[in-house]
C-alpha cells in the first residue's frame, strides 16, 4: 500500500531543516512509490564502552554503554521499502564525497541487517550537484534526484 500523506509529517527524525524542506519536495511526486518510510535508521556495531563501573549504579552503567553505543552507529537519513526492495536516501543539500561514501557504506552495512536477497537501490535527494559529482554518483549506481525544497505546513 502506498505511503500517502508522508509529506505532511511535522518532522523526519535526523533531518536538519535544509534537508527536510528537500524530503517534502521529493516526497511531493514520489511518496506513492513506496510503502513505507524508516527515518534515522540505526547502522553498523558502534562504540562498546569497555565493562568497568561507569557510576554506582550498575542499571545506569548499561544505559550508559547502550546509549553510546546507539549515539556512535551510522545513521541513515531514509530508507524507503517496495515489497521485499528498499531504497537508501541520502539528503543533503550540496552532497560531495562524503555523501558518497556513506551510501557505500549504509548500503553494506544495512545488507548485513536485511535479507541479503532483497534489492538495495541507493538514491541521492539534493538541491544542487557539481558536474564532476553527477557522473561519480550515476557511475556507482546512484539515482540522483534534483528537487526544490518545500516548507512544512504550518501547524493547524
Amino acid at each position: 500500500m502506498p505511503a500517502f500523506g508522508e509529506q505532511f509529517k511535522r518532522f523526519f527524525p535526523g533531518l536538519i531543516p535544509i534537508e527536510d524542506a528537500l524530503w517534502r519536495g521529493w516526497l511531493f511526486g514520489h511518496e506513492g512509490d513506496y510503502d513505507r518510510f524508516a527515518y534515522n535508521v540505526h547502522v553498523g556495531q558502534g562504540v562498546n564502552v569497555p565493562a568497568r563501573p561507569l557510576s554506582d549504579d550498575p542499571e545506569l552503567d548499561a544505559r550508559l554503554r547502550a546509549g553510546y553505543r546507539q549515539w556512535t552507529q551510522k545513521k541513515i537519513d531514509v530508507v524507503g521499502y517496495q515489497g521485499p526492495a528498499y531504497t537508501i536516501f541520502e539528503v543533503e543539500e550540496r552532497p560531495g564525497t562524503r555523501a558518497l561514501g556513506q551510501l557505500l557504506t549504509y548500503r553494506d552495512l544495512l545488507n548485513a541487517l536485511e535479507p541479503p536477497t532483497a534489492p538495495t537501490t541507493l538514491a541521492l535527494v539534493a538541491l544542487r550537484l557539481g558536474q564532476d559529482m553527477r557522473q561519480t554518483f550515476e557511475r556507482q549506481g546512484v539515482t540522483i534526484y534534483l528537487v526544490e525544497p518545500r516548507p512544512p505546513l504550518p501547524p493547524g
